[in-house]
C-alpha cells in the first residue's frame, strides 16, 4: 500500500473515531434525547371511492401491508423526542377520490439525517422509535405513492396502474405487488423486490445494492456503486442494467429469443443463451447480431455481468 493510501485510510479513522466520541458525549450531555414522549396518531378510512393514494413522511419507516377489509388504517406511534413531537404534523384527508397522508416535523433545514432522530434510535433502540404503518384495501388503484425522508420503506400487496416508492436514506422492500409501472427509488439505501407483476419497472438507487426476484415486465435498473442481481422467469421484456462500481447478474428460467449487448471497463462478460451469433464477443464486450427478440443491455464500469438461463 502506498504512503499516500495509508495516509487516507488513517485520516478515514481517526474521523469515525472523533465522530464516535461526539456521538457519545452528545448521547451522555443532550437533554433532548432524555426527554421522550409516546405519539399514537390514528385515522381510518372508506377505500370504496379511492383511487389515488398518497402517503409522506420525514421522519419514520413506513410499513405498508394488505388490510383485512375496506378500511384503509393509518397508525403513527411509537417513542420520539419531545423537540419533534412538539414540531409534530399530522394530516389524512380524503378529497374526492384521493386520499392523502402526511406525518411530518416543521423544521425548516433538513439533510436527511436528522441528528435528533439518530440519538433517539441510539438511546432506546429501533424497537421503540416511532413508525408509520398502513394497511390498504385490496384493489386496483389509479396510482399510489409513498415517500419517507430518513427510514426504511416496507410493502406488500399493492395493486395500481402507477405504484411510486421513494426514500432518501432508507431501505426500499416490495413483495407481491401488481403495478402497470412501478418506480422504486433510494439515495442511500438498497432496493430489494420479489413477485412483481405488471408493465414496466424502474429501481434506482444511488449507493445500495439492488435484487429483485421474480419480476415480470421491462426493467430498466440503475445503481452507482452497488451490485445489480434480476432473476425473471422468462426474458419477454426489454432488460437495462448500468451500475458504476458492482457486478451484474441476470438469471432466466427460460431465455426464448434474445439480444445482448453487454460492455464493461475492467470486469468480464457472459451470457449462457443457445442460439446467439456475435458481432463482438471478448472479456469487456459482448454484443449478439440478428434476432428480434427483446434487448438485454447491461453496463458496469469495475464488476463483471453474467446472464444465464435454464435454456
Amino acid at each position: 500500500m502506498k504512503w499516500g493510501t495509508k495516509f487516507i485510510a488513517g485520516l478515514a479513522l481517526l474521523s469515525f473515531l472523533a465522530g464516535t466520541a461526539g456521538v457519545g458525549y452528545t448521547l451522555m450531555n443532550s437533554r433532548t434525547v432524555g426527554s421522550m414522549e409516546e405519539v399514537n396518531w390514528e385515522k381510518t378510512f372508506d377505500s370504496a371511492d379511492v383511487q389515488r393514494v398518497s402517503v409522506t413522511t420525514d421522519i419514520s419507516d413506513i410499513t405498508v401491508t394488505p388490510s383485512p377489509d375496506n378500511q384503509f388504517r393509518v397508525r403513527y406511534y411509537g417513542r420520539i423526542s419531545s423537540s419533534d413531537k412538539k414540531e409534530l404534523q399530522t394530516e389524512g384527508e380524503l378529497s374526492g377520490n384521493a386520499l392523502s397522508v402526511s406525518v411530518r416535523t416543521q423544521k425548516k433545514f433538513q439533510i436527511g439525517i436528522d441528528i435528533n432522530q439518530l440519538l433517539t434510535l441510539l438511546a432506546s433502540g429501533t424497537r421503540e422509535a416511532a413508525r408509520l404503518e398502513v394497511a390498504v384495501p385490496a384493489k386496483l388503484y389509479d396510482s399510489v405513492s409513498f415517500r419517507t425522508n430518513t427510514g426504511r420503506l416496507t410493502a406488500e400487496g399493492l395493486q395500481a396502474k402507477s405504484l411510486s416508492l421513494e426514500t432518501d436514506t432508507g431501505a426500499i422492500a416490495l413483495k407481491n405487488a401488481d403495478a402497470g409501472q412501478l418506480s422504486a427509488e433510494s439515495s442511500t439505501g438498497s432496493l430489494t423486490l420479489s413477485d412483481i407483476r405488471g408493465g414496466g419497472v424502474t429501481a434506482a438507487t444511488d449507493t445500495g445494492s439492488i435484487r429483485l426476484t421474480q419480476i415480470e415486465g421491462a426493467l430498466k435498473v440503475e445503481s452507482s456503486t452497488g451490485s445489480i442481481e434480476v432473476t425473471v422467469p422468462q426474458l419477454l421484456q426489454p432488460v437495462q442494467a448500468e451500475t458504476d462500481t458492482g457486478s451484474i447478474r441476470i438469471q432466466a428460467a427460460q431465455s426464448g429469443d434474445v439480444r445482448v449487448d453487454f460492455r464493461t471497463d475492467t470486469g468480464r462478460v457472459s451470457a449462457d443463451v443457445p442460439g446467439l451469433t456475435y458481432a463482438v464477443r471478448d472479456k469487456h464486450e459482448l454484443r449478439s447480431t440478428g434476432g428480434s427478440g427483446p434487448l438485454v443491455k447491461a453496463e458496469s464500469s469495475t464488476g463483471s455481468i453474467t446472464l444465464t438461463t435454464g435454456r
